[in-house]
């Protein structure tokens, strides 16, 4: 598995994207907290305070669930995920801080699974990779994968 800054708690990533709604800082958080809020909120038939079971079993990881039984799916598997906590960056663009992040769905999802045996997961944490095609800086796009990296990865995987 691979992973390029997802969200994995949906409980967090709910709360995450109620809060940019409401503060408005920025339009293009705003809305995406709008649609995003909307779209979990329908789907899962409330929000984490009316119907928090929904959200646990619909994420693939949340730091809120006190049972790890579903890091049993991961067993062995190899998994890669990537992020760029540029938290001044977020702070200052979107108003957001590390709780906002999806950085922290990220590492705290890998240190679960390696506490728990899997020597297989990794979490690749870069700096100052994070801009867009047109050169404006944006530590949550594709830009921060080391392509090479990632197809050596599946290919050492692939072979073994």
């Amino acid at each position: 598995m691979f992973f390029c800054d997802s969200p994995l708690d949906f409980v967090r990533f709910w709360k995450e994207c109620d809060k940019a709604k409401r503060l408005n800082f920025n339009q293009i958080t705003a809305n995406e907290g709008t649609w995003i809020t909307s779209y979990l909120e329908k789907n899962l038939k409330g929000t984490p305070l009316t119907n928090l079971q929904e959200y646990l079993v619909y994420s693939p990881y949340s730091y809120t669930a006190v049972d790890s039984k579903k890091l049993e799916c991961f067993d062995g598997v190899h998994i890669k995920a990537y992020h760029e906590p540029d938290v001044n960056w977020w702070m200052s663009t979107r108003r957001k801080e590390y709780y906002s992040m999806n950085s922290i769905d990220l590492a705290a999802f890998i240190n679960e699974l390696n506490i728990h045996g899997n020597q297989n997961a990794e979490l690749v944490t870069t700096t100052d990779k994070g801009y867009r095609s047109d050169g404006s800086r944006h530590p949550h796009s594709w830009e921060i994968v080391d392509i090479p990296d990632v197809v050596q990865w599946f290919d050492e995987i692939i072979k073994n």
